[in-house]
């Protein structure tokens, strides 16, 4: 069973039929939102479907590690339904994704605003202290059945992310070189990096990748944004 629509729920529609699995895709889009009913729009979705007693999988975000955005309402909220998803359900997944690179229509994704403020050529806001891990949509599928499909993966929060943290700087820059268009830039004293524990996502993931491929970022933007 799949809950939602968008770029995750796309990527896991072949568990539209499976009624073992329930993948809830349903969450809040936007990392920058501060309207609470659609906090409480999930919280509630999320309620109905712990009640169905399947094996839910979740989609939360490593940012709950980020030190700048420790206090946002996204954060906040995402914190509150892990620990909701951890008292109420006795099988579950919880995955901490990166930034998502994908064909996506939301403009809300960091990638699609930056190509779009460069496109429109609309000054970008660069925090010079944040960094960023990115992931295609493409190998995060190919990658989380391995989890999902395994019952030995039970009731666990697992970071998923490569070792590719970038700095927000480079990221433009990145997309400079593939629009071949100049990005106007303001560079503001703000923002924050941080590690995870991806080990053991790197443990399934090394199985089909080149985890420390050093260009892979550059690939991923080029596959969905080069001109």
């Amino acid at each position: 069973m799949v809950i939602g629509n968008g770029l995750l729920a796309t990527a896991f529609s072949n568990y539209k039929g499976d009624n073992s699995i329930l993948i809830f895709a349903s969450g809040v889009s936007n990392s920058g939102n501060t309207n609470l009913s659609e906090f409480e729009r999930e919280k509630s979705l999320l309620k109905s479907a712990l009640d169905l007693k399947l094996r839910l999988i979740y989609f939360s975000t490593i940012s709950i590690y980020d030190p700048e955005l420790q206090d946002s309402a996204y954060i906040l909220h995402k914190k509150e339904i892990e620990l909701l998803i951890q008292n109420c359900s006795t099988n579950y997944l919880i995955f901490r994704l990166p930034i998502l690179v994908g064909k996506t229509s939301n403009q809300h994704t960091l990638c699609n605003f930056i190509a779009n403020q460069i496109n429109a050529s609309n000054p970008i806001n660069i925090f010079v202290n944040a960094c960023r891990y990115l992931i295609d949509i493409d190998d995060l599928k190919h990658v989380l059945p391995a989890f999902i499909n395994n019952e030995f993966y039970r009731n666990l929060a697992i970071d998923v992310n490569f070792n590719n943290q970038t700095s927000m700087e480079t990221l433009v820059t990145i997309f400079e070189r593939q629009l071949n268009k100049k990005a106007t830039k303001n560079f503001v004293s703000r923002g924050g990096c941080y590690k995870t524990n991806n080990t053991l996502f790197l443990s399934e993931a090394s199985k089909y990748f080149d985890i420390n491929d050093s260009n892979y970022i550059e690939k991923c933007i080029s596959k969905y944004y080069k001109l």
